[in-house]
C-alpha cells in the first residue's frame, strides 16, 4: 500500500494563540482586521488547531501515515523581535515534542523569527541540525516584503546552501481592501499572494541563483497554473522579464504543488502542467476548506492507481529522504 504523506497541516501552540491574541487585538488596517479575523473565528473556536486527537483519529481513518506540521495566518511576523523570536521557538519546540512522541506520523517545518534574518539563520540552524525538522515554513509575504527583496538574500544563500525544502504559506495579501465579505481572502486573496510572490523569484531570476532548495506552492500552484499562458506571454514580450536562463515553464515544472483544491478538472490542469511528479498530498488541515478524506478522495477520483502513489507518497518520499529511516 502507497505511503500517504500530507504535506499541508497546522498545529499551533495554545501560547501562541494567546500572545497573538493580544497582539492584533486592536486592527488598524484592511490586512490587521483581515489576520485578526482569521484569528478570532477560524483558529480561536477549533480546538483541532492545537490539539491532536481528531486528527489522529483521521489519519488512521484515511491510512495518512504523516502529516508535515506548520503554522498558518498568522506567521510568527508580529510584534517586536523578541515577541517574534518567542513565537517562533514556542512552535519550533511543540514541533519537536510531537515529533519526538510519534516521530512515524509527524514531519515539520520550522518557523522563523522573520523580518529578523541573524535571529532566523540561528533558529534556522537549531531546527535543522538540532530538531531534525522536514524543512522550512514561509510566508508568502512578512510585512508586505516579497522574498526577492535583497534583505533576505542572505536568508536564502543558507537555504540553497543546504539544499532544503520550503514550504509556502500564503499571508494575508499586502492588497486586502475589498477582501473583507464573502470570505474572499481565503478564495482569492491568499491564492493571490503566493502566486505573486513565485512570480517575483521567477522574473527577478531567484531559481537561477538558488538551484539548490526545493520549493512547494500551496493550493495547487493558486494562480499559476492557469495563467500559464500569460506568465510566457510576459517572458516573450516583456524585456525586464527576459533576465532569466529559461523559459518560465521550465522553472515552474521543477517546483512542487500540493492538491489543496479538491476540484479534479483542476487537478487535471495541474498534472498536465507540471506533471504528476510534481504534485503532493495536502489537506490544509484543519481550517474549514481543509478537509483530509477530501484530498484523498479527489486525488483517487482523478488519477490511475500509478498516478496515486506518486501524490501520496513516492514524491514525498524524493523530497523527505529521512521517511525512509522512520
Amino acid at each position: 500500500m502507497a505511503l500517504k504523506v500530507d504535506v499541508h497541516a497546522h498545529l499551533y501552540p495554545e501560547p501562541y494563540i494567546a500572545e497573538l491574541d493580544r497582539l492584533l487585538v486592536n486592527p488598524q488596517t484592511p490586512e490587521e482586521r483581515l489576520t485578526w479575523a482569521t484569528l478570532q473565528g477560524k483558529i480561536k473556536k477549533n480546538p483541532a488547531m492545537w490539539t491532536l486527537d481528531e486528527r489522529l483519529e483521521l489519519m488512521d481513518k484515511l491510512e495518512v501515515d504523516y502529516q508535515a506540521l506548520s503554522v498558518s495566518i498568522p506567521q510568527c511576523y508580529e510584534g517586536d523581535a523578541a515577541t517574534r523570536q518567542r513565537l517562533a521557538t514556542w512552535c519550533n519546540d511543540l514541533y519537536a515534542d510531537v515529533i519526538a512522541k510519534r516521530p512515524k506520523q509527524f514531519l515539520a517545518f520550522a518557523s522563523l523569527p522573520l523580518p529578523d534574518i541573524d535571529a532566523s539563520l540561528k533558529e534556522l540552524e537549531r531546527c535543522i541540525d538540532q530538531l531534525h525538522f522536514a524543512g522550512v515554513c514561509l510566508g508568502s509575504n512578512v510585512k508586505g516584503k516579497r522574498y526577492d527583496d535583497p534583505h533576505f538574500a542572505p536568508l536564502f544563500d543558507e537555504i540553497d546552501r543546504r539544499g532544503l525544502v520550503v514550504f509556502f504559506h500564503p499571508m494575508t495579501a499586502a492588497c486586502a481592501a475589498g477582501q473583507e465579505d464573502f470570505n474572499a481572502v481565503a478564495s482569492l486573496g491568499y491564492i493571490f499572494d503566493t502566486g505573486l510572490t513565485v512570480y517575483r523569484m521567477l522574473f527577478s531570476g531567484m531559481f537561477d541563483r538558488y538551484p539548490n532548495f526545493k520549493l512547494i506552492v500551496p493550493h495547487l500552484g493558486g494562480m499559476l497554473p492557469y495563467h500559464i499562458g500569460r506568465i510566457e506571454g510576459a517572458y516573450k514580450s516583456n524585456p525586464a522579464c527576459q533576465n532569466i536562463a529559461h523559459p518560465p515553464t521550465e522553472y515552474l515544472k521543477e517546483l512542487y504543488y500540493d492538491v489543496v483544491s479538491f476540484y479534479e478538472p483542476a487537478l487535471h490542469l495541474a498534472a498536465q502542467a507540471f506533471g504528476t511528479d510534481h504534485l503532493l498530498l495536502g489537506s490544509d488541515y484543519p481550517f474549514g476548506m481543509g478537509d483530509i478524506e477530501m484530498a484523498v478522495r479527489s486525488v483517487q477520483a482523478a488519477f490511475p492507481q500509478a498516478d496515486q502513489d506518486k501524490i501520496f507518497g513516492e514524491n514525498a518520499q524524493r523530497l523527505f529522504p529521512e521517511l525512509a529511516s522512520r
